[in-house]
């Protein structure tokens, strides 16, 4: 579990994590075909309080091989922050952030975990919210 984030999900403070499910259905007018897909929503994580680092690590929910990633992330900081993407434990993807937050990472990935870093550099306050999203063959 993170450091400052809550041990249950359904806490709202300290911080709080959540996943949800959805599926979409398509259909064609000109064929019967039928094209049904269900994948997770985001995992979700708010962080607790900015202003201290925090290690987060995303879990895949669906069973299947993974095979491509997701992380995104919202919210804003008053002041500097970097946001890593680790791979056996090295940045793959770093970020510094500050005012308004908005990004979205999609990686080739084959584990069925991520870790996230989040450490601040010259933060006085603020929220973040980051997401992951597994895709999986079925």
């Amino acid at each position: 579990m993170a450091e400052g984030l809550s041990q249950s999900r359904k806490t709202v403070h300290p911080g709080r994590r959540r996943r949800r499910g959805a599926c979409w259905i398509a259909t064609t007018g000109l064929s019967a075909a039928l094209l049904a897909s269900c994948q997770p929503a985001p995992d979700e994580t708010v962080l607790a309080d900015v202003t201290h680092p925090a290690t987060i690590t995303f879990r895949a929910a669906s069973a299947g091989d993974v095979h491509a990633i997701e992380i995104s992330g919202s919210g804003s900081i008053d002041g500097v922050a970097r946001i890593e993407l680790l791979l056996d434990g090295k940045p793959y993807r770093s970020l510094d952030v500050h005012d308004k937050v908005a990004f979205r990472w999609r990686n080739d990935w084959y584990s069925r975990e991520a870790v996230v870093r989040y450490t601040p550099l010259r933060v006085r306050g603020g929220s973040l919210t980051l997401r992951s999203r597994f895709e999986t063959l079925q």
